[in-house]
């Protein structure tokens, strides 16, 4: 028993608290039996309770980073479909009216929940967290007419909305090149006054 409680002990290391758990109930057995492997039952009895205490610790430290990054992940959605209704709004409006909308305001008039506007990562109490500027009906299909502020998503990523009603998230180095695009200035323009630099 006693060597079946140190190969449990050392098999729980790697296996996790089930074999530990085994280990230190054999190891006990064994210690008790007063056999004279008393140290490999003393060995199977520390392993096991190590790995029991120790496991479950581990599990957390690897599982609470992991639930993070999946929470951020879902807001980062979440926030790319509120762009999305945005750029529907944006489309149906310019549809019917041979003009883009020129404001939010327009675009919650026009049915696009008010919901809409606000990103779930951005923890700011503002009316709207996208900066929001129309384009012509003529600018190019990759033109920005919306996109997060700045640091409204914590991994520095930004979702963007072009003209033609696609939704992107860009790192913040990937928006910026997008920024110095022709097509872009106006927008990186009007987005630098209400930002800074």
């Amino acid at each position: 028993m006693a060597v079946a409680a140190l190969v449990l002990g050392l098999c729980s290391l790697i296996m996790g608290p089930v074999p530990g758990l085994i280990g230190l109930i054999l190891g006990i057995v064994a210690l008790a039996q007063k056999t004279l492997r008393r140290g490999m039952a003393i060995t199977g009895i520390v392993t096991g309770t190590v790995s029991l205490l120790l496991m479950p610790a581990l599990l957390v430290a690897i599982l609470v980073p992991a639930f993070r990054h999946g929470r951020n992940s879902a807001r980062i959605s979440v926030c790319a479909a509120n762009l999305n209704s945005i750029g529907k709004g944006y489309l149906i409006y310019a549809a019917k009216y041979d003009t883009p909308p020129p404001d939010i305001d327009t675009l919650i008039r026009q049915g696009t929940a008010a919901k809409a506007f606000q990103c779930p990562s951005a923890r700011t109490g503002r009316r709207s967290d996208y900066f929001y500027l129309p384009a012509g009906g003529d600018a190019d299909p990759l033109t920005i007419i919306a996109c997060d502020f700045k640091g409204n998503h914590p991994d520095g990523t930004r979702s963007v909305l072009t003209h033609t009603g696609m939704v992107r998230t860009l790192s913040e180095a990937a928006f910026q090149v997008e920024l110095t695009q022709p097509y872009n200035a106006a927008f990186a323009e009007a987005l630098r006054k209400v930002e800074g630099p």
